[in-house]
């Protein structure tokens, strides 16, 4: 199965809940602005913001673009009249330098073949000072090491389940902190019902890491 029949057949009957991770970083967001859903697959937030079905999203009124790699995606989601571009992001961001106030990732940057590629291409589409959204899932978390240090494995699970491994890049805190050195960055992590920014806790016990993170004026080629 290829890269673009697996993202198709994965897209075909699923909506991406919205999670707490998720309406916290929404709250985030600023009011205004033209932003970049990057892997905006369907139901992940920009169906659900554009139509107001949720109330996290009526503090909100962004100028909102998304890219997806599934065909199937980009066409549910211009179905329901959104602004959405099929792209392989991969192979780069279609767009002029500083187009973008702000971008957003949500649990989409793992699935990406380069992420570094992809985040120096976000870095380059935003306007100086502009921000960026993430979350991602932490796959070191205390319970995850000790499981792979009893098992030995971390990615038997989803071999076993889907055939393959959707997710190119295993996560950590620490390969999120290099991958964003571009930008400066702002962690929130929840522990339990709380959420922290201590990086350690985050680290050991959080399920998710979510980052603001606004882009370091840098000379741009």
């Amino acid at each position: 199965m290829t890269p673009e029949e697996r993202e198709n057949l994965r897209s075909k009957d699923r909506v991406n809940p919205i999670t707490r991770e998720k309406r916290f970083i929404f709250s985030l967001l600023p009011t205004r602005g033209k932003f970049i859903d990057i892997g905006c697959g369907y139901g992940n937030w920009i169906c659900n913001y554009c139509g107001r079905s949720h109330r996290a999203f009526w503090h909100l009124n962004l100028d909102i673009t998304g890219v997806d790699f599934s065909r199937v995606t980009v066409n549910k989601c211009l179905k329901d009249g959104q602004n959405v571009i099929q792209m392989d992001v991969d192979k780069g961001l279609k767009f002029e330098d500083n187009s973008f106030d702000g971008a957003i990732m949500l649990e989409s940057l793992e699935h990406f073949f380069d992420p570094i590629f992809v985040l120096k291409e976000t870095h380059r589409i935003l306007k100086p000072g502009g921000q960026l959204f993430i979350t991602v899932p932490n796959n070191f978390t205390l319970r995850k090491r000790l499981r792979a240090f009893i098992k030995g494995d971390i990615q038997l699970y989803f071999y076993k389940i889907l055939g393959q491994c959707k997710h190119h890049t295993i996560v950590s805190w620490e390969l999120m902190e290099y991958m964003l050195k571009d930008f400066k960055i702002e962690p929130y992590f929840f522990v339990g019902n709380w959420i922290t920014q201590n990086r350690f806790l985050g680290r050991m016990f959080t399920r998710m890491f979510m980052i603001k993170a606004q882009a370091r004026c840098l000379e741009k080629h």
